[in-house]
């Protein structure tokens, strides 16, 4: 679809807030802003947050209508150490997710989720019946525990008695 631009995402999640959840859309919190202005000049596409017992709790979007590359990767990282650093001196405790909405996402996105950074992907598709949206799930999500836990001792065992 040609038209649909990173603002029509953006117009669709942020007003279907109450139900763009029933789309695979994370929850948003009571307070939710689109192009929020950072002191640095820059804007998060939307800020979402509660505040409870003195503690915030974030989520940050960065919306991108096509691939979702290491630029924009970085972008949602920065735009996180930025507002963690504006909230940590009038909270006990900031707790923040970060989420990146895109059509698709290169390889490099999907070797870095391997590496369980606290960025959350979201890919989404825009059809005749509207906008669904799909978690992707890191390797190690994808992973059978178990399996590992065998690799990790039978890794130690071998290196400790025939090494």
């Amino acid at each position: 679809m040609s038209d649909f631009l990173e603002k029509t995402l953006e117009d669709i999640i942020y007003e279907n807030q109450d139900t763009i959840h029933e789309r695979g859309f994370p929850a948003l919190h009571n307070n939710t802003y689109r192009q929020f202005p950072l002191p640095s000049g820059r804007f998060i596409d939307l800020l979402s947050f509660t505040i409870e017992k003195n503690v915030i709790y974030i989520s940050l979007f960065e919306l991108k209508k096509e691939n979702l590359n290491i630029d924009s990767l970085l972008q949602l990282l920065s735009y996180g150490s930025e507002v963690r650093v504006l909230c940590s001196p009038h909270f006990s405790r900031v707790e923040m997710d970060m989420v990146l909405i895109g059509s698709d996402y290169d390889e490099k996105i999907g070797a870095l989720l391997a590496e369980m950074l606290p960025v959350e992907i979201y890919l989404y598709k825009y059809l005749i019946n509207g906008i669904f949206f799909k978690r992707m799930q890191s390797t190690y999500e994808l992973m059978d525990h178990e399996e590992i836990k065998k690799t990790i001792l039978y890794s130690i065992f071998e290196k400790h008695f025939f090494l």
